[in-house]
């Protein structure tokens, strides 16, 4: 291996006390119908809109249905894995879809991705077993698919139906990785069947609790991983696969699956934006393929100056099998070598963030692509001749506020800190704002917001000296999210605000990072 319950994202309008109760009342639900696994035949009938983003499906006489992403070069030649997603409480497939953006590694990976609407945005109907056992059936029918690579992953109320599908479905799924959820305590032990098992959780969730939640019944986040542990006949362990920025990652080697968990300390109770690179490594190398790829530079975010070039390298299993490397960014091609050490250096046409990853091309016809991938932030123009890694374009933050944070878990100096596993959520109306310090005034030119989900449809950036007196720099109408990078003319500013004007949703407005460009 290289390397909601809740809801997809937990919403920005609810606040501590009301949404704990709300996912007592969730968890007790699911917590009732968990391991109930009965399943009356299913109605059969898959419908795909055109474009491959939507179906439909009959079961049990009711339609249901989610979003979906075939990747554009699938043909059929050649088996895919199936992947579900499983949102949580009040989310929708199409959220969690945009939340976990799995679809830009699906080409790489070969993964055909499907994001299930739960029956009234929950996991708590009978006939979710009889749902998801039609929709592997009927998308086996429809696609080339691996039976043998078949997996789900879920968030909080998803990461509890994923426990459960395994324990209902036996032999139908080869690995499963929950995020923020637990096992319950008195889930059947004696007659589960071996499935491998990615746990990922915060050590600071306060809705799912790593440490557990007594009143729920729900086994704490180690020992839901010590579960599945037994379950799988663990004997070898533990290997440490990434021990950094206080995030644990370790795995246990069974004989037939293996038992991993990825314990972080910040962000609460989300989807951590590591957490689709990790999954989807970890279900990409089960079972293990002829050989591995490995990007060399396995960390969060790095900073680089547009202009600047990046020095992409990877390690190789096999390495003598190999014929040709090749490099993409956000699922594109951006180069390859044909010859050893197989560094390739890349210059960026676009800003932006870029998520690389590499396949390399081996002499019997396979291929093996690395998953657990770099995030790389192109920002402005790099000054001054910076070297290929510097920052010259990036102003660092000396602190932020705004007019409200949901929660002190998502107060504003968490947009700054350069950690993508953390985030500022504001208050729930279109009048919220973001202000960066940065510490002294210097020439600022530009932007860089990394969305969460929750997003602003209208926002200005506006600039200011001394704090007192603002002026406009830029405003937009009609943000899609997402990542955003904006220029203006240079202006002399200590200060960076985000105004929102108007959101995307219910929620207010959510950003994982805000990067100022400038000298």
């Amino acid at each position: 291996m290289s390397h909601d319950a809740a809801q997809v994202r937990r919403p920005d309008t609810v606040h501590g006390s009301l949404f704990r109760t709300l996912c007592s009342v969730c968890l007790a639900l699911s917590f009732s119908l968990f391991y109930s696994c009965a399943r009356k035949p299913a109605l059969t009938g898959l419908s795909v809109t055109e474009n491959a983003t939507r179906f439909e499906i009959e079961v049990n006489g009711r339609r249901r249905g989610g979003a979906m992403h075939v990747p554009p070069l699938y043909d059929g030649t050649r088996p895919y894995s199936l992947v579900f997603v499983l949102h949580g409480a009040s989310g929708t497939g199409a959220s969690m879809r945009k939340t976990a953006s799995f679809d830009a590694m699906a080409e790489d990976l070969e993964f055909i991705m499907v994001y299930p609407d739960g029956k009234n945005r929950r996991w708590e109907s009978p006939d979710d077993t009889a749902f998801f056992d039609s929709m592997i059936a009927e998308f086996q029918k429809k696609y080339s698919i691996d039976s043998a690579r078949i997996y789900a992953a879920g968030h909080s109320a998803g990461a509890i139906k994923a426990y459960q599908l395994a324990a209902c479905l036996p032999g139908k799924f080869a690995a499963i990785a929950p995020v923020a959820g637990c096992v319950f305590s008195d889930a059947p032990r004696d007659d589960l069947e071996p499935v491998s098992v990615l746990h990922i959780h915060s050590r600071n969730d306060e809705d799912v609790p790593f440490d557990g939640v007594g009143e729920w019944n729900m086994l704490s986040a180690q020992d839901s991983v010590e579960f599945w542990k037994r379950v799988n006949g663990v004997s070898d362990g533990p290997v440490v696969f990434y021990d950094a920025h206080g995030i644990e990652g370790t795995v246990w080697k069974g004989e037939r699956c293996d038992t991993a968990s990825l314990f972080y300390p910040a962000a609460g109770h989300q989807w951590p934006r590591l957490a689709s690179d990790m999954i989807a490594d970890f279900f990409y190398n089960h079972p293990p393929r002829p050989s591995r790829i490995r990007m060399r530079s396995e960390s969060l975010p790095v900073a680089f100056g547009f202009g600047s070039a990046v020095e992409l390298e990877c390690e190789l299993e096999n390495a003598e099998s190999v014929e040709k490397v090749s490099y993409f960014s956000n699922g594109s091609l951006v180069g390859s070598v044909e010859s050893k050490p197989w560094a390739f250096q890349w210059t960026p046409a676009m800003r932006g963030v870029h998520r690389l990853s590499a396949k390399a091309y081996l002499n019997d016809g396979s291929a093996a692509s690395s998953t657990l991938n770099p995030f790389v932030l192109i920002t402005a123009p790099a000054s001054g001749g910076a070297a290929a890694g510097g920052n010259a374009s990036m102003i660092p933050a000396a602190g932020a506020v705004s007019t409200k944070a949901e929660e002190e878990q998502y107060e504003a100096r968490y947009a700054v800190d350069g950690d993508f596993f953390t985030r500022w959520s504001s208050g729930w109306t279109d009048d919220q704002s973001l202000t960066v310090d940065l510490g002294s005034v210097h020439t600022v030119s530009g932007a860089t917001l990394v969305w969460e989900t929750a997003y602003a449809k209208r926002y200005a950036i506006e600039v200011s000296a001394d704090g007192e007196s603002w002026s406009l720099a830029f405003e937009k109408n009609g943000g899609e999210g997402g990542i955003e990078s904006v220029e203006f003319s240079p202006a002399p500013a200590r200060y960076l605000r985000m105004r929102g004007m108007a959101r995307s949703s219910e929620w207010g407005y959510s950003l994982w990072e805000l990067f100022v460009h400038g000298e």
